[in-house]
């Protein structure tokens, strides 16, 4: 199964705009976009962006066709003063800016994994019509977040095998 996390957090320590280090943590995983005050809360003096993953599993599985269509959502925050609505307003838009920076990284290597291999996981995110949306601000140290939302159809092979189970 390809794990979008770990995908994530390399592009995050590779993209400009993000930097992640385990010094300069930019990137993280939480059970859900609700659930982020979990990094927010160790994190209370950064005013940089960003970004991280929902690691909640989501999708559908067709077991006859050996398919898992899972969903996964992307996080990208950045922090505003809660009483400076052009300050706001540049948050969100940084949001919007690293998530599609993302976007468009994803989608080459997309197109990179596809010319290997049409099985490659990674080929088979679809990036056709992906939905976005922006909550906050989130807790109350003026966090926003935009919640991008992707959907995948992979091929899962597996057989069953009695050597699998105890008679």
């Amino acid at each position: 199964m390809f794990r979008l996390d770990i995908y994530m957090e390399k592009w995050a320590m590779t993209y400009k705009g993000m930097l992640h280090t385990e010094e300069n943590p930019r990137f993280f995983r939480c059970n859900s976009e609700f659930t982020v005050d979990q990094f927010l809360n160790e994190y209370q003096d950064m005013n940089e962006p960003v970004c991280g993953i929902v690691t909640h599993l989501e999708g559908a599985i067709d077991v006859p066709k050996r398919i898992n269509r899972p969903k996964y959502s992307c996080l990208f925050m950045a922090r505003a003063d809660p009483d400076n609505y052009k300050e706001q307003a540049d948050a969100k838009y940084k949001c919007f800016e690293n998530a599609y920076a993302f976007l468009v990284k994803l989608d080459y290597d997309r197109q990179m994994a596809a010319r290997e291999s049409r099985t490659n996981p990674l080929s088979a995110i679809d990036l056709s019509d992906i939905t976005y949306d922006m909550i906050g601000p989130v807790a109350s140290n003026g966090w926003f977040e935009l919640i991008v939302t992707l959907k995948s159809s992979e091929h899962t092979p597996g057989c069953y095998s009695p050597e699998d189970y105890i008679e």
